[in-house]
C-alpha cells in the first residue's frame, strides 16, 4: 500500500520526526510504502508543492486551491492512503475528499485559531471514507472531533538509549547543565526559560537547539538580547544558540545535560521530551496539551504552568536540591514510563491497522 504523509511544513519539525518514526517502523514488514510531500522543499520531501504563504501569509488563501489540485494528482495509480498531518493542513484534505481517496487525519497541535479550517475541510470529506486521530485527547476537544482516536506521537527507544540512568555530581565550578529543543518560536516559550533563568545566581549553561525560523526572526533577535543581558548580569552563566541539530546530536546533549526543560505555551504531544524521557534525561515542561499524560506522575519529572518564569525557576531550584539517589530514581522511572506508553511499535500497529481497514 502506497501512503502519502502530506506535513504542513517543509522545515524540520515535532511532525515530521513523527510520520518519519511511524514509517520507518511500518516498512519493516514490507506492506507500506511511504512519500512524504511538503508545501516546498526541504530535507524530508520526496514531493514539493506550493508554499506561497513563505512569502505573505495571507496568501494561504491562494495556496490552499492550488495544492489542493497538486495533491487530487497524487491520488492516482490506486491504491493510496492520505496521511494528513496538522489541523491547518487543509489542502490534502478537501482533495482526498474531491477524488474519494481514503484519508487518515492527524492533529499534532491544539491551537484554537485553526478550527474554522477544520470545519471548511469536513464539508469536503465522506463519512466512511476517513479517520481523524489526534496526538492528545485536547486536540478531538479543541477541533470539535468527538470521533477522533487519540494516537500519541512515538519515540523508538531503542534508538534513545543512555549511556547511564545514575546521575551524575554536578560540577560546582561549572554549575547545572540545562538543554532545551525547540525551534525558535513564541509557541515553544524559550523567552519564558530565558526569564526564568536570569533568576539563577552562580555558575550555569544553558544549550538552546532549535531552527531560527524566518517567519520568527523578531523573536529570534529578542532571545539572543536577553541572553546578553544575562549574562552581562551574570558572568558566570553561558548560554548557547546551537541551530538545529541532527538526532545524533541531539542524543549527545541529552547524554551530557543535567537538566531538559520544556518551557511551551502550546503542545499536543511534543516528541523532543518524549526522546529525553526515553534517554532517562530528567525534565521539566509546561503543563499544556499532552503533556500531563507524558509526565503522568511527579516520579517522573517536572510540570509547571506555562508563561509562569517564578513556577519554573522554583522547580530548577527544586532539581538541584535532589540527591543523585532521587535524580536517578526519576531518570529511570522517566525512561520506564515512555517504553511503556509510547514506544514506536505499540503504536505504529494501531497506525497500521487504521491503514488496513480504511483501504479495506
Amino acid at each position: 500500500m502506497q501512503v502519502i504523509h502530506f506535513l504542513m511544513d517543509h522545515r524540520l519539525g515535532g511532525p515530521h520526526v513523527f510520520a518519519k518514526t511511524l514509517s520507518e517502523n511500518l516498512k519493516k514488514n514490507g506492506d507500506f510504502q511511504f512519500t512524504y510531500v511538503t508545501p516546498a522543499r526541504g530535507e524530508l520531501t520526496d514531493i514539493a508543492l506550493v508554499n506561497l504563504r513563505h512569502f505573505f501569509s495571507p496568501l494561504y488563501v491562494l495556496e490552499v486551491p492550488i495544492n489542493t489540485l497538486l495533491a487530487a494528482r497524487l491520488a492516482y495509480p490506486r491504491p493510496v492512503l492520505f496521511h494528513v498531518h496538522g489541523a491547518a493542513n487543509i489542502a490534502p484534505v478537501i482533495a482526498a475528499g474531491l477524488t474519494n481517496t481514503p484519508l487518515l487525519w492527524t492533529f499534532h497541535e491544539t491551537v484554537p485559531g485553526f478550527l474554522p479550517l477544520v470545519k471548511f475541510a469536513k464539508k469536503f470529506l465522506k463519512p466512511g471514507a476517513y479517520r481523524v486521530t489526534g496526538v492528545t485527547a485536547l486536540s478531538a476537544q479543541v477541533y470539535q472531533t468527538p470521533e477522533a482516536l487519540t494516537l500519541p506521537a512515538p519515540v523508538d527507544p531503542e534508538a534513545y538509549q543512555p549511556q547511564s540512568l545514575e546521575a551524575r555530581p554536578i560540577d560546582p565550578t561549572k554549575g547545572p547543565r540545562f538543554f532545551s529543543l525547540a525551534n525558535l518560536n513564541p509557541l515553544k516559550g524559550q523567552d519564558v526559560l530565558l526569564e526564568a533563568l536570569a533568576g539563577l545566581s552562580g555558575p550555569w549553561s544553558l544549550r538552546l537547539a532549535g531552527q531560527e525560523l524566518k517567519t520568527h526572526q523578531a523573536y529570534a533577535a529578542q532571545l539572543h538580547q536577553k541572553a546578553r543581558v544575562i549574562k552581562a548580569q551574570n558572568p558566570l552563566a553561558q548560554i548557547e544558540f546551537l541551530g538545529w541539530c541532527s538526532p545524533a546530536q541531539v542524543k549527545a546533549e541529552l547524554n551530557q545535560t543535567d537538566l531538559f526543560i520544556l518551557p511551551s505555551r502550546s503542545e499536543g504531544t511534543p516528541i523532543a521530551l518524549l526522546e529525553a524521557m526515553a534517554m532517562g534525561t530528567v525534565s521539566i515542561a509546561s503543563l499544556v496539551g499532552g503533556i500531563g499524560q507524558i509526565v503522568a506522575q511527579k516520579t517522573q519529572g517536572f510540570l509547571v504552568p506555562p508563561e509562569e518564569p517564578k513556577a519554573l525557576l522554583g522547580a530548577i531550584e527544586t532539581f538541584l536540591g535532589l540527591s543523585l539517589e532521587e535524580r536517578s530514581a526519576i531518570k529511570k522511572a522517566a525512561r520506564v514510563h515512555v517504553i511503556e506508553q509510547y514506544a514506536v511499535q505499540k503504536i505504529a500497529a494501531q497506525f497500521g491497522a487504521l491503514y488496513q481497514e480504511l483501504t479495506a
